[in-house]
Formats: structure tokens, sequence, C-alpha cells
């Protein structure tokens, strides 16, 4: 850790600490703070003794989050080919890619994982 400080380790000079938007030091705060603000509010009481698994709620996130193809910047496949520098399709190509692909997410998550899991006895 201490070899990635400017002085000491001289991995890092000052310029690349400027570099680091704040929307991402922000982002981050507020993820990390997600859990405390969950306790205080008692929010984390109420979803608790819920009596669904929380693989079923961690399943759907990760389905629906890694899922996104509407914008270049919502999912890093569609990202890195977008540009003139890269795959050269632009962002109009990527959502008439990402429009037929929400209804196709949006049937995956509501009905076939949600009657697999319930197959499985997770749900």
């Amino acid at each position: 850790m201490l070899i990635s400080l400017p002085i000491v380790g001289e991995v890092l000079e000052p310029k690349h600490f400027k570099e680091v938007p704040i929307q991402v030091l922000i982002f981050i705060s507020a993820a990390t703070a997600i859990g405390k603000v969950g306790s205080e509010t008692g929010m984390n009481a109420y979803i608790a003794p819920l009596e669904i698994n929380p693989m079923v709620v961690v399943f759907w996130s990760y389905t629906v989050i890694g899922s996104h193809y509407i914008l270049p910047f919502h999912h890093m496949n569609v990202l890195v080919g977008q540009g003139e520098g890269n795959g050269l399709y632009s962002q109009r190509e990527t959502i008439k890619l990402g429009i037929p692909m929400i209804a196709i997410v949006y049937f995956t998550t509501v009905v076939v994982e949600t009657l697999w899991w319930k197959l499985l006895g997770i749900l």
C-alpha cells in the first residue's frame, strides 16, 4: 500500500491523483455507506425476515445489471467496440440492439429465472 504513495514508492506521481474523477470517489463512498444507512434507517431489519432467498435477489440483480445494452457505457462489451477507433459502430446501432435486449432480459428475469428457481426450490 505504501508503495503507491507519491513520495515513498514513486509508482504514482501527484498528477495521477488529479486524473481520478471525483464522481468515482463519490460513488465508491456512497456504495460503501449503503450498509450503514440500511441499519440506521431500519431497512436491514425489515428486509431480513422476508421469505425470499437472498441468492434469488443477487441473481436477479446480476442478470439485470449485467444485461444493460441500451447505451454503450452500460455494458463493457458494447463500450469496447463503439466509436471510430474501435469497432466502428455508432450509438444508434447500439440502441437498435439495446431495445430488443431490454425485452429479452425482462422476459428472462421475470419468467425463465423465476420458474427455474421455483423448480429448484430456491424461491
